[in-house]
């Protein structure tokens, strides 16, 4: 014996409920007999008939189906519990909600990288006071993890380092910011040119993952010590300049031996007789 959904039309809609039926045999073979039409049963409702169904009569222990039958409306003192209840979803709210995917990914990934354990602390005691102060330790290992990232991130990946993308933003502090040397005020991305600011720069591969960064004073990128590096290391770079240089090329600029290389990208080289050096310009 067990319970089965029905369908039925009322009304021109469709509707479910639920019956008990039996299996018996006939002359054609197996079918189901309806033994009671149990109506609209919640999920409640159903485990415990189904539940019922399944038990043999109090204080007797038996194989035959008939008494397993004779059971099912026996012993009402004692109602089945079922395993679970219908929850009405629009009575529901999510509270200190956790998040998931975030750490497991970082996890996954520090495994991955095969960073070391530098602080031999158990995974049930790290907490977000832990892993700031941890930075500070970090610090003076810097530039060692940053090559080992940037070559273990090369072996799964399989990384070029051909073009690299540098880009600069800004990060501003609340009050007089005394004991941090390097915050100046300079301009702000944010809006908030009260507050004292530092830079952070960030590399990264053309596919955006990051390798390396810097924290430092606002003195712009395209500062005299800045490129004088860049030529020093012999790099190709491409960089902004202010609209004060570009005045010194203004007459070359005007000039229409602009060389296309793709849909509204047009290149001029121009050349910087002071400095014995060359200077791209895009356009």
């Amino acid at each position: 014996m067990y319970i089965r959904q029905q369908f039925k039309t009322v009304a021109g809609k469709r509707r479910a409920y639920w019956a008990l039926v039996e299996s018996v045999r006939t002359e054609r073979g197996p079918r189901q007999k309806v033994v009671s039409w149990l109506g609209a049963l919640d999920e409640a409702g159903r485990l415990g008939v189904l539940q019922a169904a399944q038990c043999p009569a109090k204080n007797q222990v038996t194989s035959q189906p008939e008494l397993k039958q004779q059971a099912l409306f026996e012993y009402e003192d004692e109602p089945v519990e079922p395993r679970w209840v219908q929850v009405n979803t629009n009575a529901v709210r999510v509270e200190n909600c956790r998040q998931f995917g975030g750490p497991w990914l970082a996890l996954k990934i520090t495994e991955q990288l095969k960073l070391p354990d530098l602080l031999g602390v158990p995974a049930d005691r790290v907490d977000d006071n832990r892993l700031y102060r941890a930075l500070d330790e970090l610090l003076p290992h810097k530039e060692a993890l940053e090559i080992h990232l940037k070559n273990r991130m090369g072996e799964l990946f399989d990384i070029e380092y051909d073009l690299l993308l540098y880009d600069v933003t800004s990060t501003f502090f609340e009050g007089q910011c005394m004991s941090n040397p390097m915050a100046k005020r300079g301009y702000s991305r944010d809006q908030r040119g009260d507050c004292k600011q530092v830079c952070i720069a960030l590399v990264v591969t053309k596919c955006g993952i990051p390798l390396g960064y810097e924290v430092f004073m606002d003195r712009g990128m395209t500062s005299e010590d800045n490129l004088e590096f860049l030529r020093e290391e012999n790099r190709r770079y491409i960089i902004g300049t202010h609209k004060s240089l570009l005045k010194k090329f203004e007459q070359e600029l005007l000039k229409k031996d602009w060389n296309t290389i793709r849909d509204g990208i047009g290149v001029k080289l121009c050349k910087m007789q002071r400095m014995h050096s060359e200077f791209t310009s895009l356009t």
